[in-house]
């Protein structure tokens, strides 16, 4: 999981990076759908670092199915919303239609953070059983408080997102800084949570 998490943040930073360029006016055409296929691998990396200890997860929750449905149909949606924005990242470099594509893809990025918020505040209420809330009750408050601030982050950076993909797609403003503005965004949510979300697991495999 590990990997997958440097992954994730190698290509949340490599979206900002690449976003920032773009928005300084440095080939914004080509960078726009470069930046979506990091957004989109972010994604990916994020989904597979949760998938790789699913099982574990599942081993750890006794079978609660109702809380395995949240974390997992989270991070199903990140992945397959990583899925699709690489194709739309690779049609859109090969100057099919980027200024719907890419308008769309921000849409798909947006619903997947907002969506996968819900997962990430299931893994908060998951990250300590209760005897061990009330020995480390410190630090657990602090990890409470943590992941709380991601999962706000997710859904309102998501509702936003998700803003920016309808103004760009309907033609309201420039659509190319729109998408950039959304995945800069987007590269500094996922940042943050992936990394929420990493230590949090971390606590349930280090408690259960």
């Amino acid at each position: 999981m590990a990997g997958g998490s440097l992954g994730e943040a190698i290509a949340a930073v490599a979206a900002i990076v690449l976003s920032i360029i773009a928005l300084a006016g440095l080939y914004p055409e080509l960078l726009l759908p470069i930046a979506a296929l990091t957004v989109a691998g972010a994604f990916l990396f994020e989904g597979g670092a949760i998938a790789a200890r699913y099982a574990r997860v599942a081993g750890f929750l006794g079978g609660k199915s109702e809380d395995l449905a949240a974390v997992g149909g989270g991070m199903s949606v990140e992945f397959f919303a990583g899925v699709g924005g690489i194709v739309f990242g690779i049609l859109s470099l090969l100057g099919i239609a980027p200024a719907i594509l890419m308008p769309v893809a921000v849409l798909l990025f947006g619903c997947a953070l907002a969506v996968g918020a819900a997962a990430t505040e299931k893994v908060r209420t998951l990250a300590a059983p209760e005897s061990e809330r009330s020995v480390n009750m410190p630090l657990h408050e602090l990890e409470t408080l943590a992941m709380g601030g991601a999962t706000s982050v997710r859904l309102l950076v998501g509702l936003g997102v998700i803003v920016l993909g309808i103004l760009a797609l309907v033609g309201v403003g420039n659509v190319t800084v729109l998408c950039l503005s959304a995945f800069l965004a987007l590269g500094a949510a996922l940042i943050l949570s992936g990394t929420a979300v990493a230590s949090s697991l971390l606590g349930i495999f280090q408690h259960r």
